[in-house]
């Protein structure tokens, strides 16, 4: 697939991996000495992607074969070998050893070298450390800090000299726009409690691309005094590229997705549908009010958001199929697009003054979510939602006008919206 980048940095994946070492006693099927199972890996970088990096190695805490099971971000410099978006370590600081008649092996923590961060642990089947060419550090600015998450594995039982315990990497709260992901790799510890926050992780990040409808604005516009015809539909659909990393795609594996869906295509179309027009044709102010009503509702029960105003965080669950890495980032460009925020079904009153010899026209907003794989089909099923009190208001001729919400009759409280 092509690169995904961010900055300087070029990021590809592998599903190819290099068995390293195990503890596995080598007598009956799934015998080990210690606690758990532990299998160590090394992401393979294939030849079309000769110029990419490792981050670190893979701790899987069982006996299973990972190959084209499990895909791991490779990284390389868009500036080449003069870039300064990667480095190598300066040094290695040991983590843990053990040797044994059925495995000897070390684990290091790369030392990066000022204004660059390391990613994760390398293995040695010796007690030197590796060479520092085998993994890259990576510079602070194309990186977030990570949380530290679950216990991978542990060295209990296997009377190794030290303590140690290897815990997952797992990504932040995603800023708008943007995907946080993690390498695969582990972060180390000397005890069995999870590491404190001293212990620094850190999580890649890219940017999610947004592709806008077209000018001209898809915006209802009164032309005119006259009632706009009720079969008239504005809509626009805006896009935005989800990496394959962040789906949970129900009929395709990982290596599967890399190689035919590495792009998903998140659409969200607005419809803007007239729900009251006025014309004062006076020469007085009038005032009008209008109980208008609003309701949510999916293609599935399976379906489930909690979409906030115009903003659908992955992170929250599109059918169930989005990884807690990623938020799209969708906002309403017209300045005259109101919001207050619902949760059910409820009815409000939208109150207008208007001037003489004017025409207002109300919009109500709905959106309607569709997940599509890099062929055009469709991952779940869609979503339909009015998630705010979300209207749109034109008038004629055109001018700065003011409109409250008041929502009727279980809340009090109301808001005045000025354009």
């Amino acid at each position: 697939m092509d690169p995904i980048r961010y900055k300087d940095l070029l990021i590809n994946f592998t599903y190819n991996f290099s068995y390293y070492a195990n503890n596995h006693t080598g007598n009956s099927e799934g015998e080990h000495f210690g606690d758990k199972p532990i299998t160590f890996y090394r992401p393979r970088v294939p030849p079309e992607l000769a110029e990419y990096s490792i981050l670190g190695d893979v701790l899987e805490p069982n006996f299973q074969a990972i190959q084209g099971l499990k895909v791991v971000p490779v990284v390389a410099d868009a500036q080449g070998p003069t870039g300064t978006a990667l480095k190598p370590p300066i040094d290695f600081t040991w983590v843990w050893e053990l040797k044994r008649p059925e495995l000897t092996i070390s684990i290091w923590h790369p030392v990066a070298p000022p204004g660059y961060v390391s990613m994760g642990l390398v293995c040695s089947n010796s007690f030197r450390p590796p060479n520092i060419a085998a993994v890259k550090c990576v510079r602070e600015d194309l990186v977030i800090p990570a949380r530290v998450d679950g216990e991978v594995w542990n060295d209990r039982g296997t009377h190794a000299g030290t303590n140690f315990s290897a815990w997952k990497i797992a990504p932040p709260s995603p800023l708008p726009a943007e995907v946080f992901f993690c390498t695969g790799t582990s972060i180390g510890h000397d005890q069995y409690s999870m590491p404190s926050s001293v212990n620094r992780a850190f999580a890649l990040r890219t940017h999610l691309p947004i592709q806008a409808p077209p000018a001209p604005t898809h915006a209802p516009v009164l032309s005119g005094y006259a009632r706009p015809s009720d079969f008239e539909r504005n809509h626009a659909t805006y896009t935005t590229v989800l990496p394959w990393f962040v789906i949970s795609d129900p009929l395709l594996t990982p290596d599967q997705q890399f190689i035919q869906s590495p792009h998903y295509h998140l659409q969200r179309t607005e419809h803007y549908v007239l729900v009251r027009h006025a014309h004062n044709n006076t020469g007085d102010v009038q005032r009008y009010n209008w109980a208008i009503h609003s309701s949510e509702s999916t293609s599935s029960t399976q379906t489930n958001s909690t979409t906030t105003g115009v903003e659908l965080s992955v992170e929250t669950g599109f059918t169930a199929l989005f990884k807690m890495t990623a938020k799209s980032n969708f906002s309403i460009s017209q300045s005259n697009a109101i919001t207050q925020g619902w949760t059910t079904s409820k009815t409000f009153t939208v109150w207008c003054t208007l001037g003489p010899y004017k025409a207002v026209g109300v919009f109500l907003i709905s959106y309607a979510y569709r997940l599509l794989r890099t062929d055009g089909s469709e991952v779940g099923e869609g979503l339909t939602l009015q998630p705010n009190n979300s209207l749109y208001w034109a008038e004629y001729p055109p001018a700065p006008r003011s409109v409250t919400i008041v929502e009727t009759p279980e809340q009090e409280a109301s808001s005045l919206l000025h354009e």
